[in-house]
């Protein structure tokens, strides 16, 4: 994938840095934001229990 990325936004390594997203998002989002989102959203379940 990641040279997939490099190769469609003319950059190199950015497995290494800000990934597709930060591409996607021109900079406003970036790997580690999106995966501390999907912890939070992945215990959700956890933090309101009577809704699940």
């Amino acid at each position: 994938m990641g040279e997939a990325i490099d190769l469609a936004f003319e950059v190199k390594d950015s497995k290494q840095r800000e990934g597709l997203i930060g591409h996607l998002s021109k900079g406003k989002l970036n790997k580690t934001n999106l995966n501390e989102q999907g912890v939070v959203c992945a215990l959700l379940p956890l933090l309101n229990k009577e809704l699940y």
